[in-house]
């Protein structure tokens, strides 16, 4: 089994504000509103791996990663093959 635990912190966090300009108007001008990421967050996850010979392997892993106003659950299942 694997355990996993982290911790990403982000100094800054530049404006992610884009203006759009459609072809040659220079008066239509949008501004599109980026999403600002938080400025902390903690991961934590777990796997296990188990080998079915020297070449092939099955593994499974979960990653959630946490932060003030976000959540992110990822899941793998795989096969995995050494050469």
């Amino acid at each position: 089994p694997e355990f996993r635990v982290g911790y990403t912190f982000v100094p800054q966090r530049p404006d992610r504000d884009l203006k759009v300009r459609l072809g040659n108007y220079t008066d239509a001008i949008m501004t599109i509103n980026g999403i600002k990421s938080p400025r902390g967050s903690v991961q934590v996850g777990a796997g296990v791996k188990f080998e079915i010979n020297d070449q092939f392997d099955v593994f499974v892993n979960y990653d959630l990663d946490a932060a003030s106003k976000f959540v992110s659950h990822n899941a793998a299942v795989g096969i995995g093959f050494s050469f």
